[in-house]
């Protein structure tokens, strides 16, 4: 008998963590349920990214990139890139990249169910809108993490604009890393930035 308390304190210990998750099935065709946990995880490898949430650390700081801000880690340089029909950035750290595409026509991140391993996926408010996570394993490319808000703004003739980021790092502090710096994008007054 002592045996199957143990086991059953250990599944209530692994079950605990998820009860405070509230979960909804999402509008439209995208079949990804919404989830919104009240604590944070230890892992990300195995759940989906929402329910791990990761602050921003002690000395990170804030960019601010236009239309919106983000905290980063210390180490991080802006990289300088051009968008051809969008406003686009990256910030680079040793073994870690971080891309941004604000614009019409932004990656949903659809692509990333056939990328690789370890594909989750959630969605989550951050920044007072609704986010789509993504996190996923490639051979070529390391560890990734992906977030993108839709509709964000109606733009000129192309429509809508949104906002995307991705994240690619050599491990999966890298990756729990990423997902804090999601969780700190601010917005502001939406305005197209001036090239």
């Amino acid at each position: 008998m002592p045996g199957f308390r143990r086991a059953a304190v250990v599944v209530l210990a692994c079950i605990a963590p998820l009860a405070a998750c509230k979960r909804q099935p999402e509008r439209g065709a995208d079949p990804i349920e919404k989830v919104t946990h009240e604590r944070g995880l230890v892992s990300v490898a195995e759940l989906p990214p929402c329910l791990d949430r990761p602050e921003p650390g002690p000395g990170w700081t804030s960019a601010d990139v236009g239309p919106f801000s983000l905290r980063l880690p210390r180490g991080y340089r802006k990289v300088q890139v051009q968008g051809i029909d969008s406003f686009m950035g990256e910030y680079r750290a040793p073994g870690r990249a971080l891309h941004f595409d604000y614009g019409p026509y932004s990656s949903t991140l659809q692509e990333w169910r056939s990328a690789g391993a370890g594909f989750r996926s959630c969605r989550m408010e951050i920044g007072g809108h609704l986010a789509k996570i993504v996190t996923a394993r490639s051979e070529k490319e390391g560890y990734l993490a992906g977030v993108t808000w839709r509709e964000l703004e109606n733009g000129d003739e192309a429509g809508a604009l949104h906002l995307t980021m991705i994240a690619t790092t050599a491990d999966v502090a890298g990756q729990r890393e990423a997902l804090a710096v999601f969780r700190s994008v601010r917005f502001k007054k939406m305005e197209w930035p001036s090239p």
